[in-house]
């Protein structure tokens, strides 16, 4: 056993990697970050300010390089500390140095080597990477900018036309007024505060609690995403570094795989929704691209206000050190790339800052076609069967041949150095967690519980035999916590796992994340559970949901905005972090509300009263057109006959219902059947099994179904 010990500490030391420093070998590094007084610099009219990226380097050999360079080489957890960034007021603290013989990169290493090597005797080189800004100064907008503010402005006033429309005008029924009214904000905050499938099929009750899952899940998504506001510019990096050894951080460490909740519901809700519709008009070939079209309609709309401001106004807002990089780069990478975006392929290009948020969007968009194709080719019960386990089989073989291919990571890690990275240059990131391919596997379970879902309402499927599995429902939140926390193995102090390892955890981690989340959705819509369903089925995860694709888009706004204003380093802690997460979501969920009455639901209206309902009434009025064609055929080959039947049998019919009155008559029942009451024993019997008010419900979907 010493042996063993030996060899591992022996491998562990040829390794060349640090993966713990004591405070004072620490501090021997230079500070990742530093910058000098953003706004006292432009107290000089001149002034010129510069933000850049340094890489250490030593002309003779240096032991501190070579512990620089062997603790940050475990970049799971590390910053990279041989790359050092700055804040510089060159005409305060390169005073020595003339900017315009020099030219500002050779201005920029003279300055900051000064100071560095007298520090550590260590020198810098300039990366490409840098921004100078000079004292902020009115800037004219261009043509692009006067343009977006034009169409913004438009959109104010229909919504104030059509809203005072509404008021004034509310009992008309033209088609113009049809159009106003689609943008009444009256309107739109009844749609939004207006209880689950209102005036719809009584079946969608049973999924209200989608809308506290994906309220939760996206409250998540937006505080993970906060966490750039966390790393930039901070003075304390080694606080970030160690709160990856966190117990608490570690449950949230894999937290990246959670983006399977949404998979899997928009896989869920393509299929059952498809079904329902379906059940009135036969769903054909030739409806394939006007569901597609829908779809795209459907989300560009407020993409595309969100897409223009931040490529205009937007960029005006305020400055800082690190405005250029973190707002204005984005800017102009979506001035030239915007067409990606709008198209929905920007998740396959790696070379844009363009939204980035917006590849799930892209790779939820790519999914929903494979799965109307799916749901339209594949009709019967056998084809489904056979396809869907494949394309289950090939998701999750997938990942895991690409990771070994290309020496990936198991899952997305959010290493340090990546977040300062934006993860452009993640290879994990670019190849396996936001392809739409990659998370097939995820999509078809939610593909294959739509059906399921459907297919047992539809047979009544007997649920109380269930309940006594209730208590199994918080392990399986439990199990999907525990998955989570799993994945913080990789982040541990030890070389990296072999490929094979890895491969293997990249085709079984996120599809063993969607299967748990299908189990519970289940659960939550056949109401087997009665703890974790009712807090995901509180009222009050309505709203958020229904403003989560808003919030979604605007909440990266908010990230790069605080980071881009900074202009000083911060010092990060747990209760500074809290504050950041918590003024973040608030931000999004708050700029989401006027946004969804303004344009999103103003969009879905416009949608539903000129697109979609137009092509329900032609679907309708093709299937009564053929249905009386073939009424017609059929009347000539012996209607006459068959009308003597039913005659002969509606005879029949009444003969016995008057029998029956009789009957029922002489009995007191005056021709009314009498409706037997429980009694209290007999209800607290049933109360066991399953509530009354569930047993309404299931009662009220099975007369539905029926009919």
């Amino acid at each position: 056993m010493k042996k063993v010990i030996a060899f591992l500490c022996l491998l562990h030391v040829c390794y060349g990697v640090i993966y713990r420093l004591n405070e004072t070998e620490y501090d021997r590094m230079p500070p990742i970050y530093a910058a000098d007084p953003y706004e006292k610099c432009y107290w000089d009219p001149d002034a010129v300010y510069c933000y850049g990226e340094f890489v250490l380097v030593s002309d003779t050999p240096s032991p501190l390089l070579d512990m620089i360079h062997e603790y940050s080489a475990h970049t799971t957890t590390h910053l990279n500390h041989t790359k050092i960034r700055r804040g510089l007021c060159l005409t305060q603290s390169c005073k020595k140095f003339n900017i315009t013989s020099m030219g500002l990169k050779s201005t920029l290493e003279g300055c900051l080597n000064e100071s560095i090597y007298e520090t550590y005797q260590l020198k810098t080189r300039v990366l490409d990477m840098y921004y100078c800004n000079q004292p902020p100064k009115d800037m004219q907008p261009d043509n692009l900018d006067i343009g977006v503010g034009m169409v913004c402005g438009v959109i104010v006033l229909a919504n104030l036309i059509g809203s005072l429309y509404e008021i004034y005008c509310g009992d008309r029924k033209d088609c113009f007024f049809r159009f106003l009214l689609c943008f009444s904000i009256r309107r739109n905050w009844r749609k939004l505060l207006a209880p689950v499938a209102q005036n719809q099929d009584p079946r969608l009750r049973r999924l209200k609690s989608l809308h506290g899952v994906r309220a939760l899940s996206m409250i998540f998504v937006i505080m993970a995403h906060s966490l750039l506001g966390c790393v930039w510019f901070i003075e304390n990096a080694d606080f970030l570094e160690k709160m990856y050894h966190n117990e608490i951080i570690k449950a949230f460490e894999g937290g990246t795989i959670i983006m399977q909740t949404f998979f899997v519901m928009s896989g869920f809700l393509l299929i059952y929704n498809a079904l329902l519709r379906s059940e009135k008009s036969k769903i054909k070939w030739g409806m394939l691209p006007h569901l597609l079209f829908v779809r795209w309609l459907r989300l560009t709309p407020p993409y595309a206000v969100v897409l223009g401001l931040t490529v205009t106004w937007l960029r005006y807002l305020t400055s800082g050190p690190l405005w250029k990089e973190m707002v204005e780069k984005e800017a102009m990478d979506c001035r030239v790339n915007w067409w990606r975006n709008i198209l929905y392929i920007n998740n396959y290009y790696d070379d844009s800052q363009c939204m980035s948020q917006m590849w799930y969007i892209a790779a939820d968009t790519q999914l929903y076609c494979i799965g109307v194709i799916v749901f339209v080719l594949y009709t019967t019960q056998l084809s489904r069967k056979i396809l869907l386990p494949m394309m289950f089989v090939a998701g999750c073989m997938i990942p895991g041949v690409v990771t070994y291919l290309y020496d990936l990571d198991a899952f997305f890690m959010p290493y340090p150095e990546s977040i300062n990275e934006l993860f452009m240059l993640d290879p994990t990131y670019n190849y396996t967690f936001k392809r739409g391919h990659m998370n097939i596997a995820g999509y078809t379970l939610g593909l294959s519980i739509g059906y399921l879902v459907y297919h047992w309402q539809k047979k009544g499927i007997d649920v109380s035999r269930w309940r006594k599995y209730r208590y199994c429902v918080p392990m399986l939140v439990l199990m999907g916590t525990g998955v989570i926390y799993s994945c913080s193995f990789f982040f541990d102090d030890i070389p990296r796992p072999s490929v094979y390892i890895r491969a293997a955890c990249a085709s079984v981690f996120r599809p063993t994340f969607a299967f748990l989340v299908c189990l519970l959705l289940i659960c939550f819509i056949f109401k087997v559970d009665d703890l974790c369903r009712h807090i995901v089925e509180w009222r009050g995860w309505l709203i958020p949901s229904r403003l989560s694709y808003c919030a979604y888009l605007l909440h990266i706004f908010f990230n790069r905005n605080y980071v881009g204003f900074q202009t000083t380093v911060t010092h990060i802690s747990f209760v500074t972090m809290a504050f950041v997460f918590t003024g973040i979501v608030l931000a999004s969920f708050l700029t989401s509300l006027p946004f969804y009455l303004l344009v999103e639901a103003p969009a879905g209206n416009l949608i539903r009263e000129f697109v979609t309902k137009s092509k329900d009434y032609d679907d309708k009025a093709e299937d009564e057109k053929q249905n009386g064609t073939k009424a017609v055929e059929e009347k000539p080959n012996g209607s006459k006959a068959e009308e003597v039947k039913q005659n002969g049998t509606k005879a029949v019919e009444e003969k016995q219902s008057g029998t029956k009155a009789v009957e029922e008559k002489q009995n007191g029942t005056r021709g009314e059947n009498p409706k037997k009451e429980l009694s209290d024993a007999e209800k607290d019997a049933i109360e066991k099994i399953i509530s009354l008010e569930d047993l309404r419900e299931i009662l009220c979907v099975e007369r539905q179904t029926r009919f």
